[in-house]
């Protein structure tokens, strides 16, 4: 987390394409500066609470990547 309140998260492209228009409508989220990556705006409760249910996404996602390429 960069000290302007943003959040890079690790997502992977295949779940940012299927969310792209919820993580959109968000107006907190955008692409991140890397394929598969996100980044958040924290500025407040909701948006922490937001960011901590997509690291959720992103731990089961990133688990079903590494499996899938071994």
């Amino acid at each position: 987390m960069s000290g302007d309140h943003t959040a890079e998260l690790r997502l992977t492209t295949p779940v940012i394409d299927r969310w792209a228009r919820v993580l959109a409508e968000s107006h907190r989220v955008t692409r991140g500066h890397n394929a598969g990556w996100i980044r958040v705006e924290i500025e407040d409760r909701t948006d922490a609470q937001m960011f901590l249910s997509l690291v959720s996404v992103a731990l089961k996602a990133n688990q079903e990547h590494e499996a899938g390429h071994r």
